[in-house]
């Protein structure tokens, strides 16, 4: 499933993020779509350290 998470750089969002790849879900960031995510942001959550294609 394909999720959308706003405030991934946030401790509750990061969690949520962590858990929802971990069970094989395609989780997208908001904040590190719009450029504002702390710089480990997405590409640490993602399996295999890929970012999403635009």
């Amino acid at each position: 499933m394909r999720v959308l998470v706003t405030g991934g750089p946030g401790y509750t969002g990061s969690a949520i993020t962590e858990e929802l790849v971990a069970r094989g879900h395609d989780v997208a960031d908001l904040a590190e779509i719009l450029g504002s995510a702390s710089s480990w942001g997405l590409a640490r959550r993602r399996e295999g350290g890929a970012r999403p294609a635009a």
